[in-house]
């Protein structure tokens, strides 16, 4: 049987397991709605993005994911709306995300924003059990799927920014999602569990190193009780604000190789591949990840972010 199908397998035969992980993700920072609903609130005008992630490559049942993500402001531009949808796959684990996101923006002052963002998250997880190759033929217990269960969640963020930098905080779960095994019967389950509560703390700044160079830092903690701290130092550089190219580590013995390309100040293409150094290395062969991502830019707003040198900022 294969070797990650079998750790699917043990996980699932207790009483009671989580029925969603958060995703994981290398170039968030070209989208950071997908990891924070407070970002919504800064794009000035449409903002759409799409990646695909295949994780583990070469580890049979690795995850694989994908997620699409829309962004824009109301009419009274202080308000904004996003929809996400995301799909996750791992082993024999199946699972959707449908989200919707409301945010409000509030001036700090003449430059500093503050944008707080709340979501409804509608996850929807199934067990592929018919799909296992079994050492028993015919093995009842592994003969269907289990039905597909639905279960509510809520994200919120705060997400400050300006111009040249930004900081925010997240929590991708509000709710704890699982499954409890009674018998025959699958339930789903939605709690309030503060211990298992997830944090994502964000930051990052912009720097005109030279007339054609840029330099954007940035970084992604996670937080969980019982867990040790996760994060993410990225630095990133983009020549002409057109070719992109960063290195990211990550802890856990990480190394991520990042490059994108603006086609036009509206369409970026991006591509990032994870190099792992722990134990998993013998077997598995890394991760892609390619992002695509498409803004809406009025002529009022493009004048706008325009600087005094006549720079268009770059967004992260």
């Amino acid at each position: 049987m294969k070797k990650l199908i079998v750790i699917i397998l043990i996980a699932f035969s207790g009483s009671t397991v989580l029925a969603q992980n958060q995703y994981l993700q290398s170039q968030y920072m070209h989208h950071q709605a997908f990891i924070n609903p407070g970002a919504v609130a800064s794009y000035k005008d449409w903002s759409a993005a799409m990646f695909y992630r295949n994780q583990w490559t070469g580890f049979s049942g690795s995850p694989v994911t994908q997620g699409f993500s829309i962004a824009r402001p109301l009419k009274s531009e202080q308000s904004s709306w996003g929809a996400q949808v995301l799909h996750d796959k791992i082993g024999v684990n199946n699972s959707y995300q449908l989200v919707g996101t409301y945010a409000y923006n509030v001036q700090l002052n003449e430059e500093l924003k503050l944008g707080l963002g709340l979501s409804a998250v509608l996850n929807m997880s199934q067990g592929m059990f018919g799909s296992i190759e079994t050492i028993v033929p015919n093995d009842p217990v592994y003969q269907a799927n289990t039905p597909m269960k639905f279960m509510p969640n809520f994200r919120f963020g705060g997400y400050l920014y300006a111009d040249e930098y930004f900081a925010g905080i997240a929590i991708p779960s509000l709710l704890k999602n699982s499954f409890e095994f009674t018998g025959d019967a699958v339930k789903g389950k939605s709690s309030l569990d503060f211990k298992n509560t997830h944090v994502y703390i964000m930051g990052g700044y912009t720097m005109f190193l030279t007339d054609e160079i840029d330099f954007l830092p940035s970084t992604l903690i996670k937080h969980v009780s019982g867990a040790p701290i996760q994060f993410d130092l990225n630095l990133n550089f983009m020549y002409q604000q057109e070719v992109g190219f960063g290195l990211s580590y990550r802890t856990g013995n990480v190394l991520v190789i990042m490059a994108n390309y603006l086609i036009d100040e509206q369409f970026m293409i991006g591509y990032s591949y994870d190099a792992g150094f722990s134990n998993l290395a013998s077997y598995a062969r890394g991760s892609h990840e390619i992002m695509v991502r498409y803004e809406i830019r009025s002529k009022r707003n493009r004048v706008d972010e325009e600087d005094t040198e006549g720079k268009t900022r770059v967004k992260i």
